[in-house]
């Protein structure tokens, strides 16, 4: 009570190891988590917690300590024993859910910090699993992590498709290409489908570039070495008629991500469909205003 905080630990330490079987002994982390929290020795209060919940006979104080165990650990910079009790947490208590789903995402971004990409892809891929399962739990917040959980799996494949190069022979790598593009569109259309606004803009985005891309790949795509020049040019016309169709798709996309300005949305990918429209289309979106030069002078 009177706030000697380092003065109460010592009694109550010297309480815990003297009358180990008092019946008051089950009522001593509580207290020693306010201590240690108002001392601000994170890593001791996440340990009475996790202490708590071990032993304590509520399960919702179990749960709850769980939880703020976790939080406590990372606090402290224990990242180790944080992921711990994430994990407990995450694998234990799925009620409430919206706490079970934010474990999953704390146990995403710690892996993230480990750079251990492949518990992070575990957790990632549980997001998404835990919101299409959530029900009439379902909420904004749930769908905007499945929403960033798969934009990290669509980034990847959108990686792996700008990586395949069109060599000869060219029907063989356009068709390994074409697999990955499939694979790749059809990743971010199912973000789409989660109606969140900085994930939309994003697999908007993200589309349009990958008809641009597939057109660039064609203009620049390995050659026969045995033609020779107006077979080479001819060869070239072919490929432009193939790539056409892509831009012109590309810049269809490009154009709706653009329109979301109308409702208020001009985020860094609605400004980067601007910038490829302006390469892509640059008398019309990358015009240079005139400016007016005036004077209030009096003649």
């Amino acid at each position: 009570d009177l706030e000697r905080w380092q003065d109460a630990e010592r009694v109550l330490i010297a309480f815990r190891q003297n009358y180990p079987t008092h019946e008051l002994i089950n009522t001593l982390p509580a207290k020693l988590v306010v201590i240690y929290q108002e001392l601000k020795e994170w890593r001791l209060a996440a340990n009475e917690l996790s202490t708590m919940a071990n032993n304590n006979s509520d399960p919702d104080i179990r749960r709850q300590s769980r939880y703020l165990a976790a939080e406590l650990f990372e606090k402290s910079g224990d990242i180790d024993n944080a992921l711990i009790s994430y994990r407990d947490y995450a694998n234990n208590y799925r009620q409430p859910l919206a706490q079970a789903i934010e474990a999953e995402y704390k146990l995403a971004l710690l892996y993230e910090q480990k750079r251990d990409n492949k518990n992070r892809s575990i957790w990632l891929d549980r997001l998404i699993t835990s919101d299409a399962k959530a029900g009439s739990e379902r909420s904004d917040r749930t769908k905007y992590l499945a929403a960033m959980a798969s934009s990290e799996f669509a980034n990847g494949l959108y990686q792996n498709f700008i990586n395949i190069k069109l060599t000869l022979p060219l029907k063989s790598s356009l068709n390994k290409k074409r697999k990955a593009l499939d694979q790749t569109l059809k990743s971010y259309e199912a973000i789409l489908d989660y109606g969140i606004a900085e994930y939309t803009t994003l697999a908007s985005y993200r589309i349009g570039e990958i008809y641009v891309q597939l057109s660039k790949a064609l203009m620049n795509s390995e050659k026969p070495k045995n033609l020779d020049a107006l077979a080479l040019e001819q060869y070239t016309i072919l490929l432009e008629e193939q790539a056409f169709p892509f831009e012109e798709r590309a810049i269809e996309i490009h154009e709706a991500n653009i329109q979301r300005t109308q409702e208020g949305i001009y985020d860094d990918w609605v400004k980067d469909s601007f910038k490829t429209l302006s390469k892509l289309l640059p008398a019309r979106y990358n015009k240079v205003e005139d400016v007016i030069e005036y004077t209030n002078a009096i003649h």
